[in-house]
């Protein structure tokens, strides 16, 4: 087992350009590039009282849609701040990512998840918001981003969440057919 540690520490000790060159496809070196996520915003609820807290979690995933509903998506490495108190509430969230794999457009496909009870009935759902107020380019980077979001049923979030949902399912039927 020891005989080949002597040649594993001559191959770390090696410079990087020992190697012979190659090239690579700038898909793949992609995986190597860290970009950052800076977003913070409002979240609007016009069913909600003051002093009444409506927004549970908040996250930042990466779209991977063409893999079955939301089993291929990444969530991201971020933390987040949720302040409940504030009306409406506001969130802040710290994120990273290295790479989306094998991605031809060399794009994230970003959206935030919100569990919330802005609902008539005050149930609890979960909603997935797609950015789009932007491009976010796979490179070593930091995105700065406002964007404020309203959960009150009938706007313009919740339509394009709604519509984004029915595009994944209709996406989930033609592969199962």
């Amino acid at each position: 087992m020891f005989q080949f540690f002597g040649l594993l520490l001559l191959s770390l000790a090696l410079p990087i350009n020992a190697f012979p060159s190659m090239t690579f496809d700038r898909r793949l070196i992609a995986d190597f590039r860290e970009t950052f996520f800076d977003f913070e915003g409002e979240i609007k609820c016009d069913l909600a009282k003051k002093g009444h807290p409506y927004v549970a979690l908040i996250k930042l995933w990466e779209d991977d849609s063409y893999l079955s509903d939301k089993l291929g998506d990444d969530e991201l490495k971020q933390v987040y701040e949720l302040d409940r108190d504030a009306f409406p509430n506001t969130y802040t969230i710290f994120a990273r990512e290295q790479g989306d794999g094998w991605d031809p457009g060399m794009e994230y496909e970003l959206y935030l998840s919100v569990q919330h009870n802005c609902t008539p009935n005050r149930q609890t759902i979960v909603t997935d918001i797609p950015i789009t107020s932007q491009k976010f380019e796979i490179k070593n980077k930091t995105y700065h981003v406002t964007q404020n979001i309203d959960l009150t049923p009938g706007s313009a979030d919740r339509r394009s969440a709604e519509k984004r949902l029915r595009r994944r399912r209709r996406d989930v039927n033609k592969r199962r057919h």
